[in-house]
């Protein structure tokens, strides 16, 4: 906690850095948040069809 207290001063004398610092953080964030929100819906929940584990693909040689 007392780490925070003495970065604040630092920080305040560099807004550029902070700016940039806040930016990666809220991106990388956001795209944490979406990829777990795709691979939950896509590959964790299943497919959304009544009888799912019955649909098949056939390929003609």
């Amino acid at each position: 906690m007392s780490q925070l207290f003495l970065a604040a001063p630092q920080l305040r004398k560099s807004p550029g850095f902070m700016l940039l610092a806040v930016l990666t953080l809220g991106l990388g964030l956001g795209l944490n948040a979406t990829i777990f929100s795709l691979i939950d819906e896509f590959f964790l929940k299943g497919l959304r069809f009544p009888e799912a584990d019955r649909i098949v693909r056939i390929y003609a040689t």
